[in-house]
């Protein structure tokens, strides 16, 4: 999924390509997660469980390249994404395995760079990666409530672009066209400075890490 977010950074790659990339992905994600094949898939033979774990399927499907492309979209502003996913990762790591720490380490070097005004910009192939992280964090927790507590700490971000999604699709906008609509968007737009709205998003997650 980097290789293609590189690829798409350089080539400006069709988003049908794109998201099949991206499904490829959530299908590996979803063969390799624990908590989703043991609590959510049936295992009895009958055409009527089949339907129920195909729609299972589908939705973990949607889920994953949701949250991949969230990721992508809230990737606007300078330091945004990497200073949340410094706090996001951290304390994944602490939670479950201090193997995720040199990714903590990277960030924390690549946001140096990245905090206002920028030296390097994450792309495609940094947001889209790190979106696939975030969703393979969140399907391969311990279980559902440890899942849904990854969820709730990245609802600052998650919950931005979900809502500026469902916002233009009932306007019958193409979502995936470029805009302006993110509160964070709007929030720069209103003359805050792109160092404060990222610190809001940071200061909030991090308040939800720690509660």
């Amino acid at each position: 999924l980097a290789v293609i977010g590189l690829i798409d950074d350089l080539f400006n790659l069709s988003p049908k390509i794109r998201y099949f990339f991206q499904i490829l992905t959530s299908i590996f994600i979803i063969n390799s997660s624990e908590l989703i094949q043991n609590n959510y898939f049936i295992n009895q033979n009958s055409f009527l469980f089949d339907i129920f774990n195909l729609l299972i399927f589908l939705f973990f499907i949607i889920f994953i390249t949701a949250v991949i492309n969230f990721i992508n979209f809230m990737d606007g502003i300078d330091g945004i994404i990497a200073g949340t996913f410094t706090v996001i990762i951290t304390y994944c790591a602490f939670i479950f395995s201090t193997d995720l720490l040199p990714l903590v380490a990277i960030l924390i070097g690549f946001l140096m760079y990245n905090w206002h005004p920028s030296k390097v910009f994450m792309g495609d192939v940094g947001s889209t990666y790190l979106g696939a992280v975030l969703a393979g964090l969140i399907t391969r927790a311990n279980n559902s409530y440890e899942a849904i507590e990854i969820i709730l700490i990245c609802s600052p971000i998650l919950s931005d672009a979900f809502f500026c999604v469902i916002r233009r699709l009932l306007s019958g906008q193409n979502i995936f066209k470029p805009h302006k609509k993110h509160l964070y968007q709007r929030l720069c737009l209103a003359g805050w400075s792109q160092q404060n709205v990222a610190i809001l998003y940071i200061t909030g997650i991090s308040i939800l890490a720690l509660l």
